[in-house]
């Protein structure tokens, strides 16, 4: 039984890594291609929106990818969760039951973070923009998340902040694989109405990568 758990450990680290691998590539691509244009920044015409989000609107399944353990250095340790992110207008998406121990990895040890570990998922919504490209690309804006837990025998409303209007949040599609790919950073974990950021580190990445249903 350990050697059967060692090795489906080790495919789902292996796939993990292939996945992790593939996202870089394309977001790479899009940065460069988001990146390398000195001219002013075009505007898409309503037909050029629709014909995108014609392609991409609908439910997707696939995966979220984010951080264990060690972000930033070489004991790097991600995971994974089975995601559906339902793109029901050209301006805005949600991604379904997002768990809040996604964003522990720089949290410190305490009660917070065990309450978020424990917590249950909340849905995030985002809205997002298309850019001017040849291909579908588009900035996305993630709206703050809340969660309402419990811990220290008292209610608390933990919120999660995104970086917004930037190229940290974006994604793309990839018409030769039918794949969505999008990434997004936290900026902050804030608790009750404190202003501190309670991230031991200013970021926690997330990826993730769907199919259209």
């Amino acid at each position: 039984a350990k050697e059967f758990i060692n090795k489906t450990n080790n495919r789902k680290d292996m796939t993990t890594k292939k996945i992790i691998t593939m996202l870089m590539g394309c977001m790479a691509a899009f940065t460069f291609v988001a990146c390398n244009s000195d001219d002013e920044p075009a505007r898409l015409t309503p037909a050029e929106i629709a014909q995108r989000y014609d392609v991409i609107k609908g439910v997707h399944d696939g995966m979220m990818v984010y951080a264990l353990s060690g972000e930033g250095t070489s004991n790097y340790k991600t995971d994974t969760l089975d995601v559906k992110i339902d793109m029901y207008s050209d301006s805005a998406f949600v991604i379904k039951n997002i768990p809040p121990k996604a964003f522990t990895v720089n949290l410190p040890d305490g009660d917070l973070k065990t309450a978020m570990v424990n917590a249950q998922p909340v849905d995030l919504k985002c809205v997002y923009g298309f850019m001017p490209s040849t291909q579908i690309q588009f900035l996305l804006n993630p709206s703050t998340m809340e969660y309402h837990l419990t811990y220290g025998d008292k209610p608390h409303k933990v919120r999660v902040a995104f970086y917004i209007n930037n190229y940290s949040s974006y994604g793309l599609w990839d018409s030769r694989k039918n794949l969505m790919y999008m990434q997004m950073v936290v900026a902050g974990v804030f608790e009750d109405d404190s202003n501190t950021n309670k991230l031991s580190k200013n970021q926690v990445g997330l990826m993730f990568y769907t199919k259209k249903k």
